[in-house]
């Protein structure tokens, strides 16, 4: 698959993934979602012993696999790919997102709540504003504001859509600061760590 236009994407199916931790296990939830009325159609999760310690920049070696097989379990596969993680925006230009892309043969944008290598100029404080993060004078993602007066999220996609793709989408799934793929994938995978299973 190519770049994601919006007639591809119409009607159609949106997931995001994540990972929470309790003891030395990590539990990954994916959920997906209808687009564009973002309704939840259904939710999967993978519990396991990460692989590799917790260094920067190597996340995509201790969640990527527990992160793939949760989004495999997803039915149907979704078109389109929200991960707690960084896409290009990574000292590799190969954070999670672009691991998952390569892994699962769908198109992802790695949101972020910090950024993990870069420069960049704050956007304005209304919503939809959004400047580009910068390394070593390239652009490797965009610094999004969600929401009037929220902090920023910082947006990059792997490989298959452009920045500013990476954008527009984020905006569309966007009902609070978190892209709404994301939100819930968080949440749920919180509360099975709470309840220490996965049912």
């Amino acid at each position: 698959m190519g770049k994601l236009s919006q007639a591809q994407i119409k009607e159609s199916h949106v997931a995001g993934v994540d990972v929470s931790y309790f003891d030395e296990q990590g539990i990954a939830c994916a959920v997906l979602l209808s687009f564009p009325d973002l309704r939840l159609l259904g939710k999967s999760f993978y519990c396991g012993t990460p692989g590799f310690p917790y260094i920067p920049g190597f996340l995509a070696l201790r969640e990527g696999i527990l992160c793939a097989l949760a989004v495999r379990k997803l039915d149907p596969k979704p078109d389109l790919l929200f991960v707690d993680g960084a896409g290009s925006a990574h000292p590799y230009n190969y954070g999670l997102a672009t691991f998952l892309e390569e892994e699962l043969d769908v198109p992802t944008i790695g949101i972020t709540k910090k950024p993990f290598v870069g420069e960049f100029t704050p956007p304005p404080i209304e919503r939809g504003s959004f400047s580009y993060l910068y390394l070593n004078g390239v652009k490797i993602g965009a610094v999004l504001r969600t929401r009037d007066g929220v902090r920023e999220l910082f947006v990059s996609p792997g490989k298959r859509l452009s920045i500013e793709e990476a954008v527009r989408w984020t905006l569309l799934l966007s009902q609070y600061r978190k892209p709404e793929p994301i939100r819930l994938a968080h949440q749920y995978s919180r509360l099975a760590c709470q309840n220490r299973r996965i049912a």
